[in-house]
């Protein structure tokens, strides 16, 4: 049997064996976590961590960092009931402040680390000698510059960007639909691409993209200059750069910014002329 929590409630429902019944699991989970992802509790959360551990606006590594570190050292390790599974809602974990992986790793992270717009997919693997075909654990991985970074908060010795060494097999499951698969040797996407979201954040991302080329990507329509759609979805909240700029100075990505503000001035210019 599972059993998943509600507020002021507890449910169960049958549990199906093996592969099943990870599936199962895995589908009850991506529906927590989207209704956290549209709760404000959750959100202010994940954004009082980063802001008190005293991350710089941009710093996308530092803010991932900063959730990590705070699930680490706030939540506590607890099995679930006797031959049950148990999954509850972000928010009463937050008051609760314990759980075992399911809850930790892929209820946690991809609840805080989603709400502030980094996307995240499941890794279960089967690492118990006595059962090497059922998943025994899960973790997350979390997109960051094109490649998936592991981040497991719930076992003996976790570290952050340690993914367990030792198992027998290996899934991915997207956090957002039902398309999963093998893991690929490579770590790669394995056919998983971008959630089709894409915030405000990431317009000048697009703009820069597509003033590489002026010539070729702007066309006439009805006598005014447009701009093709360029590259693939940001993904939710834009923010991609790895590390602050130096103070004092100028950053490449601020002298390119201040580049592509001068075009675009310089274009509406040029159109209304």
């Amino acid at each position: 049997m599972g059993i998943h929590a509600t507020t002021g409630a507890i449910y169960s429902v049958p549990l199906l064996g093996g592969d099943a019944g990870t599936e199962q699991t895995i589908w009850k989970l991506r529906s927590l976590i989207d209704d956290a992802w549209k709760d404000s509790y959750v959100n202010r959360t994940a954004i009082d961590i980063v802001r008190n551990a005293g991350v710089k606006p941009y710093d996308s590594w530092g803010q991932i960092r900063a959730i990590y570190n705070w699930i680490l050292a706030n939540f506590y390790f607890v099995n679930d009931p006797v031959t049950k599974e148990a999954v509850r809602p972000t928010t009463e974990l937050l008051d609760l402040m314990a759980g075992d992986c399911d809850d930790i790793n892929s209820n946690m992270l991809p609840a805080l680390l989603g709400t502030i717009g980094f996307e995240t997919r499941f890794i279960t693997i089967a690492a118990d000698p006595q059962h090497p075909d059922s998943f025994s654990h899960i973790y997350v991985e979390v997109l960051q510059d094109g490649n998936w970074y592991p981040l497991d908060a719930a076992r003996p010795g976790a570290g952050f960007g340690s993914a367990p060494a030792h198992f027998f097999k290996r899934e991915w499951w997207s956090t957002v639909d039902g398309s999963h698969g093998n893991y690929p040797a490579d770590g790669t996407m394995a056919g998983m691409s971008r959630v089709g979201v894409r915030g405000l954040g990431g317009l000048m991302s697009d703009l820069q993209i597509g003033f590489q080329d002026a010539g070729v990507i702007l066309r006439s329509v009805s006598g005014q200059q447009v701009q093709n759609v360029v590259g693939p979805a940001m993904g939710p909240g834009g923010a991609m750069m790895v590390s602050p700029p130096q103070s004092g100075l100028m950053s490449s990505a601020t002298e390119k910014e201040l580049l592509i503000g001068l075009g675009i001035v310089g274009l509406l210019w040029w159109a209304l002329s």
